[in-house]
């Protein structure tokens, strides 16, 4: 975002190139210390940009209930594959792949079709290996290449 002539930057100390003001207060989040305007101020507020008086946290992570992209588990890095505002710990399908988990062969790569060409339960679109069987997905130099197919066998 640029400003224009007449516009001015609402946090002169601290960058903020996007103007974000969660509050509406003209105080933008990155110098505003309750940028929620919730009465609580950001180092103790469990949901810094979504007002939450009352802190309310269910499940004991590090998100209140307000902000908390799963209210019941705790997820404390509120991580959402998908992008489905549904946290991987709570959402049925993780990958939106129209494939229920405890179903899925690949569970965080969306692969709808399920193949799994060398038959080791794990399917082709997260497979290391996908031609030859490698269920344990092995790969001691860690580049990505099953043990089973790696040519370059390089530790």
């Amino acid at each position: 975002m640029h400003l224009g002539p007449l516009e001015e930057d609402n946090c002169l100390t601290v960058p903020n190139s996007g103007q974000e003001d969660a509050d509406g207060d003209g105080m933008g989040d990155a110098c505003d210390e309750d940028a929620d305007g919730d009465g609580i101020l950001n180092m103790q507020d469990n949901c810094v940009l979504v007002p939450n008086v009352d802190q309310r946290n269910v499940d004991e992570d590090d998100f209140g209930d307000a902000c908390d992209n799963c209210r019941a588990v705790k997820n404390d890095d509120q991580k959402d594959t998908d992008v489905d505002e549904y946290g991987d710990e709570c959402d049925e399908d993780i990958d939106g792949d129209g494939v229920l988990n405890q179903l899925d062969n690949c569970r965080r790569v969306p692969n709808a079709d399920q193949k799994d060409r060398d038959g080791d339960k794990v399917g082709d679109a997260c497979d290391s290996c996908p031609y030859v069987p490698n269920p344990e997905q092995t790969d001691k130099d860690n580049d990505l290449i099953g043990d089973p197919c790696d040519t370059n066998k390089d530790r």
